[in-house]
């Protein structure tokens, strides 16, 4: 996905970005925002009804963390979490799961 848009970060798109992390290579997408959205996507349903507020939430403290790194623009954490939705989607139809969640634990 990153070499179909090929944009930078945003030290290299921006004045006066304040850098708390050396980040190289391509920004859009956030590929941390694509990995736990995906991953959200997967396993919240079959987590507690309680426990999917909180899966979620942590989900988008990633996705603020990146922006407040300065590692990606707020786009780029938007496309990585649609990617990542699109993807976990996909997962859980290829496997099956559709609505009902990962069996429980045992």
């Amino acid at each position: 996905m990153k070499n179909v848009a090929r944009r930078g970060r945003p030290g290299e798109l921006l004045e006066n970005v304040h850098l708390r992390e050396n980040a190289s290579g391509l920004g859009y997408v956030s590929g941390h925002a694509a990995v736990v959205f995906g991953l959200t996507t997967v396993l919240a349903p079959s987590m507690p009804a309680a426990w999917r507020p909180i899966a979620l939430g942590t989900a988008g403290l990633v996705g603020v963390a990146r922006v407040y790194a300065g590692a990606h623009l707020p786009l780029d954490v938007f496309g990585g979490t649609g990617f990542g939705l699109l993807l976990g989607t996909v997962a859980r139809w290829t496997l099956g799961l559709g609505g009902e969640g990962l069996p429980p634990a045992t």
